[in-house]
């Protein structure tokens, strides 16, 4: 039985089309977990979701353990240069506002394989989005990938000095 996430608009066919992205996205999280670096990840086009609905809703996924990842991490892109360079990596051009771009980047690890979901907001509804295994990421994401995880590092090791020393909250 399908999980069913979505903001009540009080527009049941608008419902049911963001649920619909929604699915796609889960089916294609679970077979890029189950098939490796084996499968066919291309950049879609979905028309009835938003940058924050992807958030939420891979957060939902995780939190309930309906995709079994350990770890679930999400940087934003506002540089520049890897603005341009994420837009190419996605093959798509902003054509909007600033104001409506929003460009992310979630990191989704389990125990022995991780993806990136690529999410380029496209519009006030509409994303364009691409999954692909760590590995296939160009390198500025992985530095991005690298330094949550290395801030992870940091904040972990300080946690186990508080412990030691008696400085928990």
């Amino acid at each position: 039985m399908t999980n069913r996430y979505y903001t009540d608009t009080g527009d049941p066919f608008e419902n049911n089309e963001k649920q619909k992205d929604l699915d796609y996205i889960q089916k294609n999280i679970i077979d890029a977990f189950n098939h490796g670096d084996f499968g066919d990840f291309q950049t879609e086009e979905l028309m009835n979701v938003t940058n924050g609905d992807i958030k939420n809703y891979l957060t939902l996924l995780k939190d309930d353990r309906i995709i079994d990842i350990d770890h679930l991490n999400s940087t934003s892109i506002e540089d520049e240069e890897e603005m341009v360079d994420f837009c190419d990596y996605l093959g798509a051009t902003v054509c909007n506002s600033p104001l409506q771009t929003k460009m992310d980047v979630h990191f989704l690890e389990s125990n022995d394989f991780a993806i990136a979901v690529s999410v380029l907001q496209t519009g006030f509804k509409g994303v364009t989005l691409k999954i692909d295994p760590l590995e296939d990421i160009p390198e500025f994401l992985k530095k991005k990938w690298i330094d949550i995880v290395d801030e992870q590092e940091k904040m972990t090791d300080f946690t186990y000095l508080k412990n030691q020393f008696g400085l928990k909250k």
